[in-house]
């Protein structure tokens, strides 16, 4: 069995070097990537001996930054990304022992926000996404444990409000009938 094995590679045509690390001995992978041409760097590390994984990403010439971190022993993974070229920034975790996601995204150059949280132990699904350049608002939530599905949007451009909501668990309650409709004889 090897357990060590590291492969290395530049390519000064291209003007990148590539640095590919394995050490099954101590249960971690280091990669490293830096390409001087397109002005990034990836440095990625997994240690399976701590149950961890570590990829951070900087591009410089395009502004961004990116993390993201996976850690098995804790049961949670986390992906931070922040573009401040864009004006972005990106947080979504995870943490498979307490059974839930979370998914928090805010675009301050299009003025819009993203949270999205899904509690698998609880059986509900939460989507909440609210677009301040557009002047929307969107609600989304589904109960499975409660077998109910919530649809509530309001579009303050448009001057309307629409809700939805099925409870499928029990039967004929499929549906409530809207207010704006003329009762059925």
């Amino acid at each position: 069995m090897i357990d060590t094995s590291l492969v290395a590679q530049a390519n000064q045509s291209q003007g990148r070097c590539l640095l590919s690390w394995a050490d099954q001995s101590q249960g971690r992978c280091l990669l490293s990537w830096a390409d001087q041409s397109q002005g990034r760097c990836l440095l990625s590390e997994a240690d399976q001996s701590q149950g961890r994984c570590l990829l951070s990403w900087a591009d410089q010439s395009q502004g961004r930054c990116l993390l993201s971190e996976a850690d098995q022993s804790q049961g949670r993974c986390l992906l931070s990304e922040a573009d401040q070229s864009q004006g972005r920034c990106l947080l979504s975790e995870a943490d498979q022992s307490q059974g839930r996601c979370l998914l928090s995204w805010a675009d301050q150059s299009q003025g819009r926000c993203l949270l999205s949280e899904a509690d698998q132990s609880q059986g509900r699904c939460l989507l909440s996404e609210a677009d301040q350049s557009q002047g929307r608002c969107l609600l989304s939530e589904a109960d499975q444990s409660q077998g109910r599905c919530l649809l509530s949007w309001a579009d303050q451009s448009q001057g309307r409000c629409l809700l939805s909501e099925a409870a499928n668990h029990r039967a004929g309650a499929c549906c409530p009938r809207p207010t704006n409709h003329r009762a059925d004889r």
